[in-house]
């Protein structure tokens, strides 16, 4: 009776591929469409206690088409897509979060650097206001970390400012 054929899975003493395969073979029997949908559509429903979702999509491809006016059907499809959707949202919002912290990390690296050179001159040498816009204008347009670390060490050494500046020039085009 093919009626029956959706539960076969419940009484069967193994659940397996086999099985679902019995199931399909029966219904799809069926001469009425429509019946054949509502069919398919509770054997997936009811396969779906006792094997994955994925699995029953893949098991049952062909079918999908003939199940589309089924209202569970329609429901899985549309779970699906709700879950991609959500997923989607929160890997999407797990990696701004984590590239705006890397960037923020970044940028603040970088500015305390720039705010140690200015510092180290100020203490050591005492520049006009004038000097000191120019140059936080000028290593504010220098983003690599690195030659930071070199300017505060250099800071540090020189003997004065104009040597400074001398070596910051030295810099080109990595200064703007």
């Amino acid at each position: 009776m093919r009626a029956l054929a959706p539960l076969l899975v419940v009484v069967a003493e193994e659940r397996d591929e086999g099985v679902l395969a019995e199931e399909r073979r029966l219904i799809l029997e069926e001469r009425d469409e429509r019946r054949r949908a509502e069919l398919l559509a509770a054997a997936v429903t009811v396969a779906s206690r006792y094997f994955e979702r994925d699995f029953l999509w893949d098991f049952f491809r062909e079918e999908v088409k003939m199940m589309r006016g089924s209202s569970f059907i329609e429901e899985w499809i549309e779970e699906g897509i709700r879950k991609g959707r959500e997923e989607g949202m929160r890997e999407g919002l797990q990696q701004g979060l984590q590239q705006g912290l890397q960037q923020g990390l970044q940028q603040g690296l970088l500015q305390a650097r720039r705010e140690a050179i200015i510092d180290v001159l100020v203490t050591r040498f005492d520049p006009t206001y004038r000097y000191l816009r120019a140059l936080e204008a000028r290593l504010e347009r220098i983003g690599d970390l690195g030659t930071l670390r070199e300017l505060v060490s250099l800071a540090a050494q020189v003997e004065s400012l104009e040597a400074f500046q001398e070596h910051l020039d030295a810099l080109g085009d990595q200064t703007g």
